[in-house]
């Protein structure tokens, strides 16, 4: 059940201190509105933190490493005080 793991590995992140939580998925999925993605922006809501969504190419699953690499860029562009802090 994706609800239940999320729900807890939620309530480990935040329990470890962590307030940037951010959820990767890839457009195709985002758009569909997943359940997934439903219960982290619940949880945002539930504790008071702000939604980071980060969205790896669409293709992510074969592309590995790249999709990897890709998205590590993404953070590392954006302001120091606005990467998330787990993912």
């Amino acid at each position: 059940d994706y609800e239940d793991a999320i729900r807890q590995a939620w309530t480990y992140l935040v329990g470890q201190g962590r307030k940037r939580i951010a959820f990767l998925t890839t457009p195709l999925v985002a758009e569909l509105n997943d359940s997934r993605q439903v219960t982290y922006e619940t949880l945002c809501k539930e504790t008071g933190l702000s939604p980071l969504i980060l969205l790896a190419p669409t293709n992510a699953d074969k592309q590995g490493r790249a999709a990897g690499r890709t998205v590590g860029l993404d953070i590392a562009a954006l302001p120091a005080n606005e990467r998330p802090d787990a993912v």
